[in-house]
């Protein structure tokens, strides 16, 4: 009895040191993977700002660098790895031909990066990678994590694209009319059995994270088993104030009412019911609903015109149909509604000069 004792008092002691235990302190490293947020400096979380004031070595892409260069003063900063993101530095023998000879120049600059920072730690220096968005969701540099293992790596979150698309859209993304579920998905890299066909089976609410992905090859995808009248939202530059963008259409018209010739490099798709609920407002010139993406400058609302005429026929809902017309972008149903009453309307014309555009 005794013996047991005093085995239960020596591992409450090493609890309590904490030498059997990790508990809410951070363990001490020198190799940081930092989440910056999806676009907007200001999305930052404090602790990702503290990190990178500590930190000696940078690795970010050259868009980071500009938008932290006040940050970045006084450090090493290298930006050349960041183009190592389209193979994500996965094994060169999984590609052919061109795609292989890059994957294989792209594995060079990994031996290139893990020596740049081995030497650094050696040298008493604390490294932060600086990735976009959340790190831990399709993040390009997951990997070294793996790779530096034995330096502790700690990573910093960040909020992701994911989360500020889904403030843009203004819906309550599990707030689906048939589904509470939501599948993050991306493209149907090699070697992996989780297709879009197969994920999309159940028609739940589907986000898809689209680097280096065919929109066309997207949409087609889904088609196989949401049918057409499914609403699909497209979210360009979410996190980014001045660029972000919400185009709404749906499954069945989405390759005809979307140029994807104009879309960016990442975009994010929404498909489910839940876009039925979005946020809305009335368009202030046929007092027709419409999206929230496009806004009046103040003053301007037809609401507060002295116009009788204007207002007779906003309120007779005679441009109302040009708004159901309008589902790939609500900005179609302003400028319609604006060209045809500056026809009639001195008061109308110059309006489209007034809109703030998004």
């Amino acid at each position: 009895m005794s013996v047991l004792l005093t085995l239960l008092a020596i591992a409450m002691v090493q609890t309590l040191d904490g030498s059997q235990c990790h508990g809410n302190e951070a363990q001490p490293t020198q190799f940081y993977l930092v989440g910056l947020g999806p676009g907007d400096a200001d999305l930052m979380t404090l602790r990702a700002v503290d990190t990178i004031k500590k930190s000696d070595l940078i690795l970010c892409r050259k868009h980071h660098a500009e938008m932290l260069r006040e940050s970045l003063k006084g450090k090493e900063v290298h930006s050349e790895f960041s183009d190592m993101i389209p193979f994500f530095s996965r094994d060169p023998f999984l590609y052919e031909g061109e795609d292989r000879q890059r994957a294989e120049a792209y594995q060079a600059k990994r031996v290139k990066l893990v020596r740049l920072v081995r030497d650094a730690v050696a040298a008493g220096k604390t490294v932060a990678v600086l990735d976009s968005g959340e790190p831990m969701i399709y993040g390009p540099r997951t990997w070294m994590l793996k790779e530096f293992e034995d330096l502790k790596p700690q990573v910093i979150p960040g909020l992701s694209s994911f989360n500020a698309a889904n403030a843009a859209i203004g819906a309550g993304i599990t707030s689906g009319g048939r589904t509470k579920s939501v599948t993050l998905t991306a493209g149907d890299w090699i070697k992996t059995d989780d297709t879009i066909e197969k994920l999309s089976v159940h028609r739940n609410t589907m986000v898809l994270f689209t680097m280096r992905a065919e929109f066309r090859d997207f949409v087609e995808r889904l088609a196989i088993n949401y049918a057409p009248d499914t609403p699909l939202a497209v979210v360009e530059q979410a996190g980014v104030q001045n660029e972000q963008n919400v185009i709404y259409s749906t499954v069945g018209d989405a390759l005809r009412e979307i140029d994807a010739d104009d879309l960016p490099f990442e975009y994010l798709i929404y498909v489910g019911d839940f876009l039925k609920n979005r946020l809305r407002k009335w368009c202030p010139w046929c007092l027709s609903i419409m999206a929230i993406n496009v806004v009046p400058v103040a003053g301007l609302k037809a609401a507060e015109t002295n116009d009788a005429s204007l207002l007779g026929r906003a309120s007779r809902g005679q441009a109302s149909h040009f708004c159901c017309l309008s589902r790939h972008s609500e900005s179609f149903c302003v400028r319609i509604c604006t060209s045809r009453l500056a026809m009639e309307t001195p008061q109308a014309a110059g309006l489209n000069e007034a809109i703030t555009w998004f």
